[in-house]
């Protein structure tokens, strides 16, 4: 984190987090202590570890998703360079076929 306001020091077990190490010190900018404070104090997590494995987890899911966009940008790049290229017409007809499949799902 950029830290533009002084850290704090908050004890983070991370057994909670299904890992085999003890426990890490993290270092937060009051701001974001204070938000975990408040995300244990509103009951939505039951401790302050809680809170950053699932800050954690969602990251690495960014993280996944995002290698997998880039991979799947490559694909296309590529498939564009050697001519795999669709009309216009035909990405209409393949997002309006989309959007009904979609919309099929949506209604049950």
């Amino acid at each position: 984190c950029a830290r533009p306001h002084p850290a704090n020091h908050i004890r983070f077990d991370n057994r909670h987090c299904g890992t085999d190490n003890n426990d890490m010190n993290v270092s937060l900018p009051i701001p974001l202590e204070e938000f975990v404070r408040r995300k244990v104090a509103a009951g939505e997590f039951h401790s302050a570890d809680e809170v950053v494995c699932e800050g954690l987890l969602l990251l690495q899911n960014r993280d996944a998703w995002n290698a997998e966009a880039r991979q799947k940008i490559d694909v296309g790049w590529q498939q564009a360079r050697s001519g795999q290229l669709r009309t216009p017409e035909q990405t209409q007809e393949n997002l309006a076929a989309r959007k009904i499949v979609w919309k099929t799902g949506q209604s049950r």
